[in-house]
């Protein structure tokens, strides 16, 4: 009940329907959301794209009171630190050297440890991500594993590769592959595709000139293997595959993915992508047999369907109780509605299932499988369309955040054409959608 308040308010219906569901079993909320809902902090997003301040002392310590901060009221953390520079590379405001991305991860652990979520309801939790060619992987890769110098170990945190398609070439090819520091060599993780290939192998031809260390790239990768195998990590992303993909090329590059690796946001400096969680339980939505005999009697996807509307409404309430009513950070009164929250909410009306990690309850499905196939129906397909088609539905109910760039999704560079259970006029409507709230919103503007 604590939760269906702090949720919808005063919203008496929502409260009993959402109370109701929670009950039955239908759906749960994400942990930050059970934990702080209804109470005097009510911070209930889940997931938090940090992206490294700077290169600076000034700017890694801005990070690390940004992640305790966050790990205290329960978000989970994914921070990328690409532009950190590598050991032994030149300081010049002291004339030194760093000490490289080590020492500095050891603290980021010390904090994770301390800075618990929820004061001490369960262990912070940090995912650092890097690119393979920085000039520290080899140490990176060693921070996980259970034995060796402990002043190179960081083992409360867990590691993830941000790779690019370059690196899987050579190692296909078996060629070299050239390590950079990204004090010297730069710009590397804020480009992708062919424009990381040209930078990098420009920097490549002239490696001695930018610091360049060069190395087997099959080398790497069992290293990379050899790590998994020790401490399961690395985790594997793909930088191209991501941001080829992404809804959001008129924000900049993704450079990282979350604490679980289940969502790819821009995040920046200036700007932390956040993401909200809900689960179905499948379960829920089974029918009993009609012939008096235990097992399947098929699936109910009309309540299946109403209680995806509710839950995706739920979400909404959620993200405008965080705006209207968290202040995380002092920055974040401004920007907690970051890239995740980009959604289409021009006076309430659009809602996109970009923005929500809908995660389906796994079971023992082949025979849900058969029976979805049978008519034609995909939960996946469901789930998404739901909450587009559910935009006309929302007006005036929802506060309004700020998307620009109207001409990128008229042009269909969407996610859903991805998708094939999607029907063409229907990726026709989702595009059409987004760009009417676009033109809303600028109408306004």
């Amino acid at each position: 009940m604590r939760v269906a308040i702090g949720i919808h308010g005063d919203n008496l219906a929502d409260i009993i329907r959402t109370y109701n569901d929670i009950s039955m079993k239908k759906y749960t909320h994400a942990t930050p959301t059970l934990f702080n809902a209804g109470t005097l902090h009510p911070q209930m997003s889940s997931c938090f794209l940090v992206s490294m301040n700077s290169d600076s002392i000034d700017g890694i310590y801005k990070t690390l009171h940004e992640c305790a901060l966050i790990s205290k009221w329960g978000g989970g953390i994914g921070l990328h630190i690409h532009n950190v520079r590598g050991e032994g590379s030149y300081i010049r405001g002291t004339s030194g050297t760093s000490n490289g991305i080590v020492p500095m991860l050891r603290v980021f652990n010390a904090t994770a440890r301390y800075c618990d979520q929820g004061g001490g309801k369960r262990k912070g939790s940090f995912a650092i991500y890097l690119e393979p060619w920085h000039t520290d992987i080899d140490k990176f890769l060693k921070l996980k594993i259970n034995f060796g110098n402990e002043e190179e170990r960081a083992r409360d945190l867990f590691y993830a590769l941000w790779i690019p398609d370059l690196f899987m070439e050579r190692v296909k090819a078996q060629g070299n592959w050239t390590l950079f520091c990204p004090d010297r060599a730069r710009g590397l993780s804020d480009c992708y595709g062919d424009t990381f290939r040209e930078l990098y192998e420009k920097y490549e031809r002239n490696a001695e000139a930018y610091g360049g260390r060069t190395i087997p790239a099959v080398k790497l990768w069992n290293q990379i293997l050899q790590s998994q195998i020790e401490s399961g990590t690395p985790y594997l992303l793909y930088k191209d595959a991501a941001n080829r993909k992404s809804n959001q090329k008129n924000l900049g590059v993704i450079k990282s993915s979350n604490l679980c690796t289940e969502i790819m946001e821009h995040s920046s400096p200036d700007e932390t992508a956040v993401c909200n969680l809900y689960s179905i339980n499948l379960h829920a939505f089974i029918l009993p047999s009609t012939t008096g005999t235990t097992g399947f009697g098929g699936f109910d996807f009309e309540s299946f369907r109403e209680t995806t509307k509710q839950v995706v409404r739920n979400l909404d309430r959620v993200i405008d109780r965080i705006t209207q009513r968290t202040a995380l950070l002092d920055r974040y009164e401004k920007n907690l509605v970051s890239t995740a929250f980009r959604v289409l909410k021009q006076k309430g009306e659009g809602i996109c299932a970009n923005y929500k990690a809908i995660l389906i309850t796994p079971i023992e499905s082949d025979w849900l499988k058969k029976y979805c196939k049978e008519r034609n129906i995909t939960l996946t397909g469901e789930v998404y369309k739901i909450p587009v088609h559910q935009q006309p539905l929302y007006k005036d109910q929802f506060t309004s955040v700020n998307l620009t760039n109207t001409d990128y999704y008229s042009k269909h560079h969407i996610c859903p054409p991805l998708y094939p259970e999607l029907k063409i006029e229907e990726v026709d409507y989702i595009c059409d959608v987004l760009k009417q709230a676009l033109i809303d919103y600028d109408d306004l503007s």
